[in-house]
């Protein structure tokens, strides 16, 4: 994922859930940067291996639904939790989750800035400093965020 934890902000709201379906309205449209999926310890790894069966619908409506699926689904992070980046793919205010097992949680995540700049040079020291300066001021003009490799 190129966002640390905290370049992101978390917008998840309570849960609902109706038969081995989780629902969350989000109360306003958002770019969606990542979900991250919860599970019971001791079903994490059953999760894992059944991710083809899990199922992602979002809608900006309530009325159109629309499924994530191909890179989406395929680009899933598994750590403590099920992570599907979406990189603002899509935008949505309602997100319906169904999987077997059931997930105890999930949370939404956008970001807080809206690009990133890098200076990604390998020539001595005056020509780092200078791309540094570049970055930190374009970053600074437009509201993205600045960095170095």
């Amino acid at each position: 994922m190129v966002w640390k934890n905290e370049d992101l902000s978390e917008v998840s709201q309570a849960i609902e859930s109706q038969e081995n379906v989780l629902f969350m309205d989000l109360q306003q449209e958002y770019s969606i940067e990542s979900l991250r999926i919860f599970y019971a310890k001791d079903s994490l790894a059953l999760a894992a291996k059944n991710k083809e069966f899990l199922s992602v619908e979002t809608s900006c409506d309530g009325k159109v639904w629309e499924k994530l699926g191909g890179e989406l689904l395929d680009s899933i992070e598994i750590s403590d939790f099920l992570e599907i980046p979406i990189y603002q793919a899509l935008n949505a205010r309602y997100i319906k989750i169904s999987h077997q097992p059931i997930p105890l949680d999930f949370k939404v995540f956008i970001r807080k800035y809206s690009g990133l700049f890098i200076s990604p040079t390998q020539a001595g020291w005056g020509d780092r400093m200078i791309a540094i300066l570049n970055c930190m001021a374009m970053a600074k003009y437009t509201g993205f965020k600045w960095g170095t490799l």
